[in-house]
């Protein structure tokens, strides 16, 4: 939709109305007429889409976008200072009083002639004759669709096949398996389906999947792959040069059968290093590649290699056809717009699977076939090279608002990156593309929001969390970068090469270049950037002090600043200017404390240094009342809460990772946190876990709790009714402790990770744990497990990850007719011939990993 940045902008003005009750006294007339005057025109766009004229319609659009854009940052400006002279003592506040009176006096005369400026943008188009009317009720993705799903088809069926064989049944020797074709031909599809199949997994105990960015060096690949098999700190990131890494990878995988999968490989700078890394030791081990013919001999030569091409016109349909009706026949009215469409795709798998989910929501309706299949055959997109592009062009003009730039935002992360959801989410909530619906938190509106573009194939989910919800999920290649042509035509994001190709007007940045070298010296000119995102995939970048100047002297309004894949040595004082901020993630790994002035980000909702020694924080934190996720790497204690606001942290729904001392505890009696979902401890003295965990009760709305310490559990009643989800690692749990979680009504999803059970047996009392869902077990000593009768009757997905002690399984397990999922990892002897009795379970997806050495 043309107007879903007006509507963005009109979203964070109903929020200042709302909010800044200081700011409106000043200004507050002229921030309503601005406002008024800017819905008025967003209805007149929304009401002359659809009506022949979207080139038109695109241009009022933009014009006003750019009136609104400049009025966003005259109000955001003035709201800092604002604060600056709420900040000053009497004295200073005294000689500046006649300055702070003629700045406001000259942003109310600035934000009144913008007013003018939107009036007469889209003024000039009712005169010619535009008048508004009915708003377009036609969109293809709005109103009744249809239920029915497409059915899932391989693209190249009999090349699975073939894949599946040289991976499984194949030469003894070491091989590298390469997959050549162009963008969309259906590379990683192919690999993906046969990476995930079940035979794969069980045949190679090392697995792991990397994305080689075109920015890809021969070190970045290398430190990617091992630390999917040895997480490594940052100091030791730092200290390894690339024939370290080279080594200790090579040394991780000699004399285990691996399987890598190098996902878009371009050309590496010294792939003889990476390909040296990867030991023979004649027991079956893979390298898969895919790439783009033009790399196809760029690194080595591959043992194997597949070249696929684009399907011919017959075949793209027939691809299409089945896939939307599987018995090959549909309605003869559908036919010939279906044929026109399948040939527009030129043989492209991902454009014909994504025109088979758009068509799939409308069989019903012959029009919106006709319709799509006329705006291919009449429409372009200049510079395009891609079939997928006018689909994707078609989808946008149609989504609702609030999809368009969710789905746009993807546009700032790296090219293949595994993109965590709840971050992700966290993101769209401090940009305010959430609408809040009713009393469902803004979080669950996200996950809604990403399921429905999962729905549509405009994004990909990754992994799953035990509770079903998505993990992880990503995008694919063509699709980001229309992602990136928008929103830069938008002026929405941008995600440059070098900063000197970004657009000076542009709002969100994200940096994905291996290197600041040049960049932090720009920032002073694209001050009216609200999100900052330093995105670099694998390399080892530290943000100097001057670094910090940088973003808080250009950066004075941003929402978003996101550190995560930087090392900073130091947060200063000065971060506290920055009081827009919504999210801040910074990776500190030495950092121990920081600067009271964190306290004046009172519009913050996620504070993220996880990767820090950070363990206090500064007086004034209760302040923070828009906190909803706060997530450390542990805090030993919060100050004094005396003199804080009652509802201090009421918004706070996430807590990691704290120590649960008695101060702690006396806050929880408090219901100083009375909406935290999820919260981690951690503890060396079980005495202070246990009593802490008593106070539970006064956690209403707690579902996922996780701890790291020896403990002792109170009486099942301490345990709040929503907790759904538990967590032990390194418990040491004695069995009376499962006779008090074996009677928590709602758990569903319970982890025990390494010794978190003290004693060589698990005994479940008959009719225990009755609703859990998942039971993962990690690295237990354990060496009998007993269920009773009807005891957890739920299960449906269950992992024995290293109990290498464990000889047998639970027999009444086969009479389990919820178990779905069962996965174990290096079985003893015993236990995989115990296993043998599942084989033959109906419904069961079984998966045993090589027995343990």
């Amino acid at each position: 939709m043309a107007d879903s940045v007006v509507s963005l902008l009109l979203e964070t003005l109903n929020q200042l109305l709302d909010q800044d009750s200081y700011l409106l006294y000043e200004v507050g007339d002229a921030i309503r007429s601005f406002h008024a005057e800017l819905k008025s025109a967003s209805g007149f766009i929304r009401n002359s889409e659809g009506q022949g004229n979207a080139e038109a319609v695109k241009a009022l659009a933009k014009k006003i976008s750019g009136v609104a854009y400049k009025a966003e940052d005259v109000i955001d400006t003035l709201a800092v200072n604002v604060a600056k002279q709420r900040t000053r003592g009497g004295f200073g506040k005294f000689i500046h009083v006649f300055g702070h009176r003629n700045m406001l006096q000259d942003a109310a005369k600035r934000i009144n002639n913008f007013t003018r400026q939107v009036k007469e943008i889209y003024g000039e188009r009712v005169s010619e004759g535009n008048q508004i009317g009915d708003a377009c009720s036609d969109s293809f993705l709005a109103g009744e669709r249809s239920t029915k799903k497409e059915v899932y088809r391989p693209i190249f069926p009999n090349m699975v096949q073939i894949l599946l064989d040289e991976l499984v049944k194949g030469s003894r020797q070491r091989e590298f398996i390469s997959i050549v074709g162009e963008a969309g031909v259906g590379k990683t599809a192919l690999v993906r389906e046969t990476y995930s199949d079940v035979s794969v997994q069980g045949q190679f105990k090392y697995r792991a999947w990397v994305h080689a960015s075109r920015h890809c060096k021969a070190r970045e690949l290398l430190q990617e792959i091992l630390e999917h098999f040895r997480p490594m700190s940052t100091g030791e990131r730092q200290g390894m040069t690339e024939e370290h890494l080279q080594k200790k990878l090579s040394e991780c995988l000699e004399k285990n059968q691996y399987l890598i999968v190098v996902d878009d490989l371009r050309k590496i700078e010294r792939w003889d290093m990476v390909e040296q890394a990867f030991p023979d030791d004649s027991n079956g081990s893979r390298i898969l590649l895919t790439c783009r013919p033009e790399y196809r001999d760029s690194n080595g030569s591959p043992t194997i290699s597949h070249f696929l091409s684009p399907l011919d016109d017959a075949g793209s349909w027939d691809f299409l056809l089945y896939g939307l009706f599987p018995s090959g026949i549909c309605a003869p009215k559908l036919e010939a717009p279906g044929k026109q469409m399948a040939e527009k795709c030129k043989g492209s798998p991902l454009s014909l699977s994504f025109l088979g989910r758009l068509l799939a929501m409308q069989l019903q309706h012959v029009e919106a076939w006709y319709k799509l299949a006329n705006y291919l055959n009449t429409s372009c997109i200049q510079g395009s090279l891609h079939s997928i592009d006018l689909l994707l062009s078609f989808v946008h003009e149609n989504l609702p608002t609030h999809l368009i730039l969710c789905f746009l935002y993807f546009g700032m992360f790296p090219e293949g990156a595994e993109i965590p959801v709840k971050q992700l989410i966290q993101f769209w909530i401090a940009e305010g593309f959430i609408r809040k619906k009713g009393s469902k938190k803004e979080e669950d509106v996200g996950e809604q929001y990403l399921d429905e573009l999962i729905s549509l194939n405009l994004i990909i989910p990754i992994s799953r969390r035990t509770d079903g919800g998505v993990k992880t999920c990503s995008i694919h290649d063509l699709f980001r970068k229309f992602c990136i042509f928008k929103g830069s035509e938008m002026n929405y994001l941008e995600a440059p090469e070098s900063l000197s190709d970004a657009h000076e007007n542009t709002r969100r940045l994200s940096i994905q270049v291996s290197s600041l070298k040049g960049i932090l010296s720009k920032l002073r000119h694209r001050s009216g950037v609200r999100s900052f995102h330093f995105s670099v995939q694998g390399a080892q970048i530290v943000l100097p002090t001057f670094g910090w100047n940088a973003l808080y002297k250009g950066f004075k309004l941003l929402r978003v600043l996101n550190l995560g894949t930087v090392d900073v040595f130091g947060v200063p004082k000065e971060v506290g200017r920055l009081i827009h901020l919504r999210y801040l993630r910074i990776r500190a790994p030495g950092v121990r404390h920081v600067p009271s002035t964190i306290c004046n980000l009172l519009n913050l909702q996620t504070f993220d240094m996880r990767e820090s020694s950070l363990s206090y924080l500064p007086d004034g934190i209760w302040k923070l009342q828009q906190l909803r996720h706060l997530y450390l790497f542990l805090l030993s204690s919060l100050p004094d809460h005396r003199g804080a606001d009652e509802k201090s942290f009421f918004n706070l729904q996430t807590l990691f990772c704290i120590r649960p001392h008695k101060g702690m505890k006396r806050l929880m009696v408090k219901s100083k946190f009375p909406n935290v979902r999820k919260l981690k401890i951690t503890s060396q003295k079980k005495e202070e876990t246990t009593e802490f965990l008593e106070s539970l009760d006064h956690l209403y709305h707690l579902q996922s709790l996780k701890i790291v310490s020896a403990s002792k559990l109170p009486d099942p009643d301490a345990f709040p009714l929503k907790l759904t989800k538990l967590t032990f690692q390194g418990a040491s749990l004695e069995e009376s402790c499962m006779k008090t979680l074996e009677k928590l009504p709602n758990l569903r999803v319970l982890k025990l990770l390494q010794d978190s059970v003290s004693g060589e047996k698990i005994d479940i009392s008959a009719g225990g744990f009755p609703q859990l869902l998942v039971l993962k077990m990690v690295e237990l000593k354990i060496t009998e497990w007993v269920l009773g009768i009807n005891a957890m009757r739920n299960l449906g997905h269950l992992v024995i990850n290293k109990c290498d002690q464990l000889k047998t399984m639970p027999s009444s397990l086969l009479s389990l007719a919820t178990l779905q999922v069962l996965e174990v990892i290096l079985p003893s002897a015993d236990l995989r011939e115990s296993l043998q009795q599942f084989e033959n379970k109906d419904g069961l997806q079984m998966r045993i990993t090589p027995q343990a050495m």
